[in-house]
């Protein structure tokens, strides 16, 4: 009876790591899918709505792109925006920022409460996932496609 109960302990035990590992990989594989596009103000932007959005397209490799950056949120004002951008399947992170660009959070446009505008540029082609900070604390992320 005891080697019955541990036979079924231990199957229920790998099962359950099958099925973590099984969800691990899945949300794995979702962080690298483009954020989704919408419109604020009649104004594409990729990012998340009523949280963070880009507005800006065409972002082509090894070229600065003027870029504006939109935040929703509460006290969000005079924050300051740092990013780290990693390619996918890379671990080495990159700051896609032209010369670090550290502005504070303005006033927002295009239908934001906050905006910022910067110049992103990305060393080559591909998904980028772009961690965004305020002040140094984490505040959401963006998945972009560079050509």
């Amino acid at each position: 009876m005891k080697r019955l109960l541990l036979n079924m302990s231990l199957i229920l035990f790998v099962s359950a790591c099958s099925a973590d590992a099984k969800i691990e990989k899945e949300d794995v594989s979702k962080e690298w899918e483009p954020s989704p596009v919408f419109i604020s103000e009649d104004r594409d932007m990729i990012g998340i709505e009523g949280k963070i959005g880009l507005l800006g397209a065409g972002i082509i490799a090894g070229e600065p792109s003027k870029q504006m950056w939109h935040f929703w949120g509460d006290d969000l004002l005079n924050k300051y925006v740092s990013v780290e951008a990693y390619h996918e399947g890379v671990s080495d992170e990159v700051n896609p920022l032209v010369r670090g660009e550290e502005y504070p959070l303005g006033f927002g446009v295009n239908g934001a409460d906050y905006s910022h505008p910067s110049h992103l540029q990305f060393p080559e082609p591909g998904v980028w996932k772009m961690d965004v900070y305020l002040n140094e604390e984490f505040y959401e992320s963006i998945v972009i496609e560079v050509n």
